[in-house]
């Protein structure tokens, strides 16, 4: 299944509450993501939390974005699994 691609580049959609410090945020659900700019010892990485849980560490600002929001979508298109989105099969009948 393929995400389709907002018109705008999800980038636009943080906030910088403080230096190194942005939250993703979306107006239906509020902050999506927080993304912190920490010093490792191979070099700055971005970590990824999402509902209190680390997604993961990055290189830069633009791929946390990304993948924060296609986690986001995917999360959100789940949803919709299902009936009655999605038809039941019938029973057979038998005679």
């Amino acid at each position: 299944m393929s995400i389709p691609k907002p018109p705008f580049h999800v980038m636009l959609m943080t906030q910088e509450v403080e230096p190194g410090h942005w939250l993703l945020g979306d107006a239906n659900s509020g902050t999506i993501a927080d993304i912190e700019l920490r010093r490792t010892n191979v070099g700055p990485r971005y970590r990824i939390t999402m509902a209190g849980e680390v997604m993961g560490w990055t290189t830069s600002l633009k791929s946390a974005c990304e993948g924060a929001w296609a986690r986001h979508d995917r999360m959100r298109a789940s949803v919709y699994d299902g009936a009655p989105n999605r038809p039941l099969p019938r029973p057979s009948a038998v005679l």
